[in-house]
């Protein structure tokens, strides 16, 4: 189990750090995310962490990252930023893809569509 970003409960600061639950005890075993961000959505696929949308202080972000969980080291996919800035959105992997779907921003409201990405777009090369 392994928590992703949040905020500070008295400062509202966002965080980048993950947090995860080993031996009954929370480690910070792996860095923290390049953006800081709460309210950020993930998924596991093989051995990519793969983190999209959230919000940075109370601003949305349209950043995705990819955490190389053998090589704890991170990536932005500065080509393939969302086309909103989003928050809450969600993203699962299938067949070869990333989609990621929903969510909100603030100028617009929920979003109602989703982003198919091909997987290997998402692989560093």
């Amino acid at each position: 189990l392994t928590l992703i970003g949040g905020a500070d409960a008295v400062t509202g600061k966002a965080t980048g750090k993950l947090s995860t639950y080993v031996n009954d005890h929370w480690k910070e075993i792996y860095p923290p995310m390049p953006t800081a961000r709460s309210w950020v959505s993930a998924v596991l696929e093989k051995d990519l962490l793969i983190a999209a949308g959230g919000q940075c202080s109370g601003v949305e972000v349209n950043t995705v990252e990819v955490l190389n969980i053998e090589l704890k080291q991170w990536y932005s996919l500065k080509s393939l930023k969302l086309p909103h800035p989003l928050y809450l959105c969600r993203v699962t992997t299938s067949d070869g893809y990333v989609y990621i779907g929903g969510g909100v921003n603030a100028a617009k409201g929920g979003i109602k569509r989703y982003w198919r990405l091909p997987w290997s777009a998402v692989q560093q090369s």
